[in-house]
Order: structure tokens, then sequence, then C-alpha cells
């Protein structure tokens, strides 16, 4: 392997440097595990040591390979017109390596100095200079869906002919998009039976709530318009403790606040939303995951975008993310499987984990048996887990008129 990464390096043209360099020396985690796969126990050039080493030839020639999967020479994509470059952003080799890609390679600075004076001084560019990265394509596209379902048609979108002469695909397309990435980074969550979600509502000090029906979703003729669900969509709203329940439903006009935990009587699929954070951004020198970067990348804005705080719940803003959810409910499968809701982060509790199950008024109550139903229970409440809190502004608690300060 080293030796055709040998040639690839001497047809580049790249000057030579005969120097040693331990994985010691190489913060990036890729290229450290490089040296101690591909070297061998020598002196490091840099720190003295006597460790597993390789050449800085053959680690300059990882480099580039990780390189060149995002970034091009500019004279081999780029048009010249009147002495530059032209139609795209450049860099030199400079500024491609110290400033462009600085936070992607902590070298020892010694190293790192070597480096840049034994690559040519080439101009470079971004791969497809002309075209824009997917993330950025992408988010594009998202944008122009959300103001396409917000602004111009919100229910046969999927029949308009597509315009935009400039685009290749029409905007719509994006929810595909969606899906396929969601499956490609894994961002689907198994939740096991019996899990305990905590729904509340928010009520006046005289009401008492102490039944399923009372505390679950809402009859489809009550629903009102939520994150994820339009008016007259009954889903369930819940969270994973009391006090992101609490800070997801509260209302200044009232005072206290019931809260109920619910069971599911079977085992969940859900798109988890969670995760995207939590996911490390692939290195440009990880040949398994980098052509998840983009990707990754587009994810973290949409996250912010599906997740934000939206203060009027009847907002038009709500309209994309009630899209998705309906995707991901009726139309995306994940190895066959049917969704059952979203993971997604509070807004309104940092660190509080919000659940939108799809699942209705009917789905959360015991089956009558003497009645014709046509949906089975899939969520049950415990009754011996409900509580009443007093709540203020500004949110800490006690419990059964415990407070909850929020």
């Amino acid at each position: 392997m080293l030796k055709n990464k040998m040639l690839e390096y001497k047809k580049s043209e790249y000057k030579s440097i005969n120097k040693k360099v331990c994985s010691n020396c190489v913060g990036e985690r890729y290229l450290k595990q490089f040296v101690i796969d591909n070297g061998k126990c020598d002196k490091c050039d840099y720190c003295g040591s006597d460790e597993i080493c390789i050449s800085v030839e053959d680690l300059i020639s990882e480099i580039i390979s990780g390189i060149e999967y995002e970034y091009d020479r500019a004279v081999d994509t780029m048009s010249w017109d009147h002495g530059e470059y032209v139609g795209a952003k450049t860099w030199d080799t400079y500024n491609l390596i110290y400033d462009k890609l600085g936070c992607e390679l902590p070298l020892e600075d010694d190293l790192i100095k070597d480096i840049y004076e034994t690559i040519d001084d080439d101009t470079w560019c971004e791969r497809d200079p002309y075209q824009l990265r997917e993330s950025i394509d992408k988010a594009l596209l998202w944008d122009d869906f959300c103001e396409m379902v917000k602004t111009k048609t919100r229910y046969v979108f999927f029949r308009m002919p597509k315009k935009d002469e400039y685009r290749e695909e029409a905007n719509f397309n994006v929810l595909d998009y969606i899906g396929k990435k969601v499956t490609e980074l894994n961002l689907i969550t198994s939740i096991p039976e019996n899990t305990t979600f905590f729904r509340g509502r928010m009520h006046s000090s005289s009401m008492v709530l102490d039944e399923a029906k009372n505390l679950c979703s809402p009859p489809s003729h009550c629903a009102k318009s939520n994150r994820m669900s339009a008016e007259g969509i009954s889903i369930f709203y819940g969270a994973n403790d009391v006090k992101t329940a609490i800070a997801e439903i509260y209302n200044s006009q009232y005072k206290y606040a019931t809260v109920a935990p619910f069971v599911n009587l079977r085992n969940l699929i859900l798109v988890d939303l969670t995760k995207v954070e939590d996911i490390e951004f692939p290195s440009l020198f990880d040949k398994e995951k980098r052509k998840y970067r983009q990707a990754l990348d587009f994810f973290i804005k949409l996250n912010e975008n599906l997740t934000q705080p939206i203060e009027n719940m009847v907002s038009i803003e709500y309209i994309p993310a009630q899209i998705i959810a309906e995707y991901f409910r009726y139309i995306y499968c994940y190895n066959g499987i049917s969704i059952d809701g979203i993971a997604y982060r509070s807004s309104k509790n940092s660190g509080g984990i919000c659940y939108s199950l799809f699942f209705n008024y009917e789905q959360c109550l015991e089956v009558d048996r003497d009645k014709r139903c046509k949906e089975e229970q899939e969520l049950k409440i415990d009754k011996s887990g409900i509580n009443t809190y007093a709540v203020s502004v500004d949110v800490s608690f006690s419990q059964s008129y415990n407070r909850l300060f929020i």
C-alpha cells in the first residue's frame, strides 16, 4: 500500500523530505492510527523519542489523499481569465493548510511547517468548484421547500411542476433526501416496551385530572396546531422527565400542571434527531465515514431549524416540521418498518428530550371490547405516578403541590 502511495507521491513533483515522524507528534486520530498501522520502531525527528514512526513523505501522501477528497488544484478544474482563476473561491497552499484545514490537522508545529514547505505552492479550490456543495445545495432546497409550503401551496406540492430552470430537482425531493440520510446516519432509536413518557396539562386549581382521557393525546376535534402536527391531527406529545413536560406546556394563564407517566405497550421505532448533535463530525482522513460529512453538516442545520422555539402555536413556521412528521409517519420506512414517532431536543428545557409519538386519543385508552374500536392501545397511563404541581415563572419544583418553577 505504501509503495503505491509513494509512486503517487513521486508523480506529484513534491519536494523530498528525509524525516521520520512518530504517532505522538500526530494529533489527528486517523492519521495517528495510520502511523501506528504502517510504521516501525525508529527515532522521531520531531520529538527525538524511539517510537513507531513512518516517513514524513508517507504521512504527506495520506494527508493529500484526504485533502483531495474535498479539494482540487485550480489548474485542473477552473477557468482562467485576465491573470486569475474565476468563478469560485481559491486558496494557496499556506491558507489551505493553516487556515481552511487548521482545525483538521492538529500536528506538531515543526511537522506542519515541514508539510507546508514540502507540498508545492499550488492554488486550490473545492472539488467541482462550479457546483454547490451537497450540504449547501440541500439547505437551499430545504429553504425553497419551506417557502413554498408556507406561502404558495401546502397540500398538492408533490404534483407541482418544476419551474426552476437552474435546479435539477424539485424542492420537495428534499424529503426523500432527508429520509435517505436518516437511514445512512442511523438517526433511529429503538424504545423498549414499558419506557416512561411524561405528558402534562396546565389547568386551574379547581380541576382534578386523574384519568387517561384527560391527560393523553386530545380527541381530533380538540387537537390544535403544534410542532409536529396540524390542527385536527391528534398525536402524543411527551417528554423524558417532569420538568421538560411542564416547560413545554407552560402557560402563564394557569398556575397548576398535572403530569402523568405513560408507558408504551410494545417496542417503538423512532427517528431520533437528538443523535445529530451526538455524532462526531467525520474526519477528512476517515476513509470510511468522510462520505457523511456533507449530509451531517446539512442535518445539523436542519435539526436547529426543526427544534427552534416558536411561541405562536398557529405560526406558519411549524408547517415544514409538520410535513416532515407526516413524511416519517406515512412514507418513510426503516428496514421495512414503519416509524412510531420522532425524538428531539426540548427548546424550553436544556437537556430535555421531547417525543412526538404518532398515537391518537383512542390509542392511549384501554380498548372497550363492547364497542367497535379501530385502533389498538399503544400507550398506557400509570395512575400511581400522576402528580399535580404548582407552577411559577422561574422553574424549580416540589411534588403534589410541591413547586415546579419554570
